[in-house]
């Protein structure tokens, strides 16, 4: 049991790192249950199609890659580093 062994609580929650709500939603759960972040891992990342070439990949599919690696980050550490 990895709380016994290392002396710590882990908890993980599946939220949307482009979704500010989740993410807040998230830090009010750490901050409730444990009342500070000491660790923060904000690497969520896609890789889109990677089959198409660049000019065969639909917008939509951009979007989603761009708003998850790069405005998920921003999100989350606007979200946490402010806390």
């Amino acid at each position: 049991d990895i709380k016994l062994k290392h002396h710590c609580e882990l908890e993980a929650m599946v939220v949307d790192v482009r979704s500010e709500t989740q993410m807040r939603a998230l830090l009010k759960r750490c901050l409730e249950k444990y009342q500070s972040v000491s660790l923060f891992f904000n690497n969520a990342g896609v890789i889109g199609l990677p089959s198409h070439g660049i000019l065969d990949t639909p917008l939509p599919a951009w979007r989603w890659v761009l708003d998850t690696n790069v405005l998920g980050l921003v999100t989350g550490a606007q979200v946490f580093v402010e806390a």
